[in-house]
C-alpha cells in the first residue's frame, strides 16, 4: 500500500493515472502507476534521507570523536523520521 503522503504527492505532480470502473461513475488509481509513484517517491526519500546521514562538519574547537558523534547522532535520527514519515523502509 502506497504511504498517504506519498500518495498524495503523487496525485498532486499528476504522476497517478485514474482508471474508470466499468458500470459505475467510480475511478480509481491505476495500479501501475501507484507502483511507479511510489518507486519515485521512495528513492528520492532514500536520497535525502543517505545525504543527512552521511553529512559531518568539524569546527576548529571541537575533536573529530566528539563531533562524529554528536553529528552522527542527529543525522542517523533525521534520516530515519524523513524515511517515517514516508512510510519507506529501512
Amino acid at each position: 500500500m502506497v504511504n498517504d503522503k506519498i500518495y498524495e504527492l503523487a496525485k498532486q505532480a499528476d504522476l497517478i493515472e485514474f482508471d474508470s470502473i466499468p458500470g459505475s461513475n467510480a475511478v480509481t488509481p491505476s495500479y501501475e502507476s501507484l507502483v511507479k509513484a511510489r518507486k519515485f517517491a521512495e528513492l528520492i526519500v532514500r536520497e535525502c534521507a543517505e545525504l543527512i546521514d552521511n553529512k559531518v562538519t568539524i569546527t576548529a574547537a571541537q575533536t573529530y570523536d566528539e563531533v562524529f558523534v554528536a553529528v552522527y547522532d542527529t543525522n542517523f535520527a533525521n534520516a530515519k523520521k524523513i524515511k517515517e514519515h514516508f512510510g519507506v523502509e529501512e
